[in-house]
Formats: C-alpha cells, sequence, structure tokens
C-alpha cells in the first residue's frame, strides 16, 4: 500500500484527505482509489487504465467507542449528551462533527466560555481526532433538547 507521509511517518493531508473522500465515494467499509495504470506504450494490458487500490478507512465502531469512553470523562453537570457525524468541512477535509447538549448550568452566561473550553480540550486530548483518526474536529454546543434532536443540527 501506497502511504505519504510528513517525515514524521504521519500520513500527509493529501493522504488522509485522499482516503476520506474514498470512503465517501464508495460508502464501504474498503474505499479505494483509482491509479492510472502507468503500462510502456506497446505492451499488453488486461484493463482499461484504472486499478483500484485499497486505502484504509475510519473504523466507526471504534471511533463511536471512543467518543463514549471520552464523553463519559465529562462532568455530568455541565454535559448531557455527545454525538458526532462524519464528513467534509467546506474546504473537503475528512472532519468529525460533534454535538454537545450542555446542561442549563453549564450554558448560563458566566461559565459557557469555560465549560465550552473545557469540553473541546477534553475530547481533543483524549481522542486526538486528528493525529489518531485524520479527522479535522468541530464543535456546536446547544442546551435545547429538542434543537439537539434536530439531525441537521451539526
Amino acid at each position: 500500500m501506497l502511504n505519504r507521509t510528513d517525515g514524521n511517518g504521519a500520513l500527509s493531508r493529501a493522504a488522509v484527505r485522499s482516503r476520506f473522500e474514498a470512503t465517501l465515494q464508495t460508502g464501504s467499509s474498503r474505499p479505494t482509489r483509482s491509479v492510472p495504470n502507468d503500462q510502456p506504450p506497446g505492451r499488453a494490458s488486461r484493463d482499461n487504465g484504472l486499478v483500484h487500490v485499497p486505502t484504509g478507512f475510519v473504523n466507526q465502531a471504534e471511533l463511536t467507542d471512543a467518543v463514549a469512553q471520552a464523553a463519559k470523562t465529562l462532568d455530568s453537570r455541565e454535559v448531557r449528551d455527545v454525538r458526532f457525524t462524519l464528513g467534509s468541512d467546506a474546504d473537503g477535509e475528512p472532519s468529525i462533527f460533534f454535538g454537545i447538549l450542555l446542561t442549563p448550568y453549564a450554558s448560563h452566561r458566566s461559565r459557557l466560555a469555560d465549560v465550552t473550553g473545557r469540553v473541546t480540550t477534553v475530547l481533543v486530548d483524549q481522542l486526538q481526532p486528528y493525529n489518531h483518526w485524520g479527522l479535522q474536529p468541530y464543535f456546536n454546543f446547544t442546551s435545547d433538547p429538542a434543537h439537539f434532536r434536530n439531525p441537521g443540527w451539526m
């Protein structure tokens, strides 16, 4: 398997993006990437120029378990629930979008900035979404349960 690294052994942004786009395009747990056939002219080939090579994927069950474990460490007086979805951000980068339901206590004007900072720090430190999963994290906070249940919110 061809891996592009940054010199420290970590996948480059381009490699991560390629993996994630392949996952979204194929809809399967075994994404593929098209690689041109570099056969010299005049040599017989059995295909029409494209080879599909497996590149990797995000194990969603493992990610769900990791998010659940990290959510358990958050203060229950501040956070009621944590959800996430996977997708691409505005730049096409593979991303994880967190939806966090705060308690009324946590969403009080005098505490909101501290609480959201703490929650963000805990989730990023424990999950390491970019380093471990290749995902850029985004966070959305609400204290309205009806808003939180809306699937289009995140």
